[in-house]
């Protein structure tokens, strides 16, 4: 079996998700827009990967500190990087890098599928003059959250309450003019944007029409991009992303791309099923229990591909409406469990709260 798997290349779920998943999404012009828009997400996240001589030359080793016991640990690990649709709920495209990737140039192959029409969202990581060009060369535009120190001369946005928004014109840097079809100047809007908790984000975007887009609008618009992060979370804990079922590299690939298709099918599957449950008059919108819509998928994907029965949109709809789950927008995290030590909250969850799919 380990040796069968090697001859099948995981680019096949590459094409899976774009035939299965991408295409019946937007075929038909049926999808969910912010005035027009795609939201679209882009963040990376990190991986740990088996440790083998093999793995080790493809992604690389980070070191880390051991606990108390200051011991220096050499993990293999890996940069995921991710482009989601986070009102539609489904990965566009994926990649895998070595484990210290800088993350725009991670993203950079993403940027090809964005266009018109598109709002790429992203957090600090992705601050750069190159990454907002590349984006308006496709067309699209962003909102991407500055770092402190960026743009010296607005940093008056973190610190006077009064300041809410400013327009700028931002020169090329030197070390950005040598590199093809970067414009000498880029015309951007910033916001500043405070939180519950009294911390301050300023926000660059292209987004600058104050008609179509009033300043009021983008602290709820930002925090859309937060989906990607309980992205994340979903195909790390419900999809089990971290344990790797091979040792080598198309094996690695193999689980990557595959979890972000059977991820983007379950969205495709449970799309009627969502719409029904947000019909019910309930005082918190219902949702489909992704612990319970992975199981099912697990167990009827070989039928829905190969031999699919009469009644199993029916067989799989009913099980889709076992224990749905309560969608509660914009609710405060629990201060008391944060506070919580990582480590510890951490080994909590893997032993009481996790529920395995697979």
């Amino acid at each position: 079996m380990s040796q069968a798997r090697q001859k099948f290349s995981h680019t096949a779920f590459l094409e899976l998700l774009e035939r299965c998943v991408v295409q019946p999404m937007y075929g038909d012009g049926e999808y969910e827009r912010y005035r027009g828009y795609r939201l679209l997400a882009i963040d990376g996240t990190t991986l740990r990967l088996p440790t083998n001589k093999v793995l080790i030359e493809e992604f690389g080793t980070t070191r880390y500190m051991n606990g108390r016991q200051k011991v220096a640990c050499d993990n293999v690990e890996s940069k995921a990087s991710v482009l989601y649709d986070v009102l539609n709920e489904i990965p566009l495209a994926g990649s895998l890098h070595r484990a210290r990737a800088n993350d725009i140039r991670a993203a950079k192959e993403h940027i090809s599928l964005v266009g018109k029409g598109d709002i790429v969202m992203a957090d600090r990581g992705y601050c750069s003059y190159a990454f907002f060009a590349n984006i308006q060369a496709q067309s699209g535009d962003f909102i991407v959250r500055l770092r402190d120190k960026t743009y010296q001369e607005f940093h008056s946005l973190f610190t006077d309450k009064t300041q809410k928004e400013a327009f700028i014109k931002v020169p090329c840097p030197d070390h950005f003019r040598s590199e093809p079809g970067i414009p000498s100047c880029l015309s951007l809007r910033l916001i500043r944007v405070e939180l519950p908790d009294g911390e301050v984000e300023v926000l660059a975007t292209s987004l600058l029409n104050k008609r179509k887009f009033p300043l009021k609008d983008f602290k709820k618009l930002y925090y859309q991009r937060w989906r990607i992060e309980t992205y994340f979370q979903t195909i790390k804990s419900r999809l089990t992303l971290d344990n790797f079922t091979g040792r080598t590299v198309e094996a690695i690939k193999q689980d990557f791309f595959s979890t972000l298709f059977i991820s983007g099918l379950e969205t495709i599957l449970t799309a009627d099923t969502n719409e029904e449950l947000a019909q019910k008059a309930n005082l918190h919108e219902q949702k489909v229990n992704k612990a319970i819509s992975f199981h099912a998928i697990k167990d009827q994907i070989l039928l829905l591909m190969f031999d699919p029965p009469e009644d199993f949109e029916e067989r799989v709809k009913k099980l889709f409406l076992i224990n749905p789950t309560l969608q509660r927008p914009y609710r405060e995290k629990n201060r008391e469990r944060l506070s919580m030590k990582s480590n510890a909250r951490s080994l909590h969850f893997q032993k009481f709260a996790r529920k395995f799919v697979f």
